[in-house]
């Protein structure tokens, strides 16, 4: 199914998004909480503020990229932020809710979206010039298979998500996962629940067991065994990451103000955890050698 979008007013284009993703994120007929409303008001005002994300590969990138597809697209927004360093032809948007990509359709009516399977792309071989991804990964049970096709359809390819397995807290899921990439489901399941109970968040064991089981924590060592048996290039940004992280102006996470003013002591940490590989997400740049 191809998206298409209306032609309405700018003040128009900001509300239709707000009121459409606050539909898809709360869920009943309520207020939304203050973490909802983060979120909300994020996809709706900030979510083409991924500059850090362009820059921390922008070097690797040897070629002018002329058709660009961002797998798992949800609200847009990295299409709209790689359009201001890049000036391609054609620009895709691919995800498997339609309601998401409408939204997507209203912030970037000059773009293409369209509902696909990530791991079945309908994509001809070689089509892009690169592929960018953003918290996709996590949510793809056969994820290996999604990787080959990224190869298949591309030569560079961007991509971060997370937390990694074995990280102690799933910061962008269930409400803040305590344990959830660590410990089995089963266990961690109990763990999130209280935690959430504790903070006071309306989050029901079965909404927790469904979003649990919709995870997929996948360690650094995993990640880079499958690229190396698909004979792909590949580095490792998660330092580069921070540093541009701590440089942009628009900081999603509070705590990221905090590291800001300790700079060298952050990207410290963040050179010993990318060395121990305890990272708590992962960032990697990936080209095909052919």
């Amino acid at each position: 199914r191809i998206v298409k979008r209306k032609e309405i007013t700018p003040k128009e284009v900001k509300l239709l998004i707000f009121n459409k993703v606050k539909a898809l994120v709360v869920l009943g007929d309520r207020e939304p909480s203050k973490r909802e409303l983060n979120d909300i008001n994020y996809r709706t005002y900030h979510s083409d503020k991924k500059d850090k994300y362009v820059k921390t590969f922008k070097k690797l990138l040897k070629i002018d990229p002329k058709i660009i597809m961002d797998i798992g697209t949800g609200q847009g927004g990295l299409i709209t932020c790689l359009k201001r360093h890049y000036k391609p032809k054609l620009s895709f948007g691919t995800d498997l809710s339609y309601e998401w990509l409408e939204i997507a359709k209203l912030r970037e009516p000059d773009s293409e979206f369209f509902v696909a399977d990530a791991t079945r792309l309908p994509m001809k071989d070689d089509v892009c010039d690169l592929i960018v991804t953003a918290y996709l990964i996590e949510h793809v049970k056969d994820w290996q298979n999604l990787i080959s096709e990224m190869k298949r359809t591309a030569k560079n390819i961007f991509t971060i998500f997370g937390p990694a397995k074995y990280f102690i807290y799933d910061y962008h899921h269930l409400h803040g996962g305590l344990f959830a990439p660590l410990l089995p489901k089963k266990i961690s399941l109990y763990f999130i629940y209280v935690f959430n109970k504790i903070k006071m968040v309306k989050f029901s064991l079965r909404n927790t067991k469904e979003e649990l089981d919709s995870m997929n924590y996948i360690s650094p060592g995993q990640f880079e065994k499958k690229l190396k048996q698909l004979d792909l290039q590949y580095e490792n940004l998660f330092v580069p990451f921070i540093e541009n992280s701590l440089k942009a102006k628009y900081k999603f996470w509070k705590v990221a103000e905090i590291l800001n003013k300790i700079k060298p002591f952050t990207i410290m940490i963040a050179k010993i955890l990318k060395s121990i590989r305890y990272v708590p997400f992962l960032v990697y740049f990936i080209t095909r050698d052919d």
